[in-house]
């Protein structure tokens, strides 16, 4: 007999009406703390960790050295495979990319009700915001926009850092255009046009474009 494997799902033909995607939509933002350590609050995983980075530097102190990898960035013993603070940014960050580039692949296939633009923006401005924060902190990212394969992921490269931040800009500057300055569904918490300014903002000013960053 030949079974449908029970431990693999699949979002073709899940995704059908409005209400299924904002489901979806969620689901990006679940997936920025749903698994292992500070799930009680939202953001645990990938927003907690960014103050680790501090630790590292002059501005913090922090403990539980071993787990979070302090050491290795000291000993300069850093590797891909160290994890850590590094494993915990990078992985919740591309985990959430990726659903958004699932979502943002079969908008063409769901029936809306009151236009698709404004769940678009939303999902680029998460994109968005995703990669600049990550490339201020890593630099060059992989530049992945759409649904791929495992054997595609194992061929990508980095790209600059001059190029991950025009990617971010690039979805945030959609998500300025297409937001409005109430969030979705009068639902408190979903980005803004207001948000989205500011997250492109931070890019330039990150990437020290300081009449760029007053301008936004």
């Amino acid at each position: 007999l030949e079974k449908t494997d029970p431990g693999s799902g699949s979002v073709d033909g899940f995704f059908q009406t409005e209400d299924d995607f904002v489901l979806g939509v969620n689901g990006v933002y679940n997936s920025l703390y749903a698994a292992g350590y500070f799930t009680n609050f939202w953001g645990g995983n990938y927003f907690h960790m960014h103050m680790e980075f501090e630790t590292i530097s002059d501005n913090g102190v922090g403990q539980d050295a071993n787990w979070r990898g302090y050491g290795s960035f000291a000993s300069g013993l850093l590797t891909p495979a160290t994890g850590g603070i590094t494993h915990y940014k990078w992985n919740y960050g591309l985990g959430a990319i990726s659903k958004i580039n699932q979502l943002l692949a079969v908008m063409p296939n769901v029936s809306f009700t009151g236009g698709s633009e404004k769940w678009e923006a939303e999902l680029k401005y998460l994109r968005g915001f995703l990669y600049a924060d990550m490339a201020d902190l890593y630099g060059g990212l992989p530049i992945i926009t759409a649904p791929i394969t495992a054997e595609e992921a194992d061929e990508l490269s980095r790209s600059t850092q001059a190029e991950t931040f025009a990617q971010a800009i690039s979805d945030l500057d959609f998500a300025i255009a297409n937001l409005g300055t109430k969030p979705n569904n009068g639902e408190y918490g979903r980005p803004t046009k207001q948000a989205a300014l500011m997250a492109k903002g931070m890019a330039e000013l990150n990437q020290k474009q300081y009449a760029a960053a007053a301008s936004t």
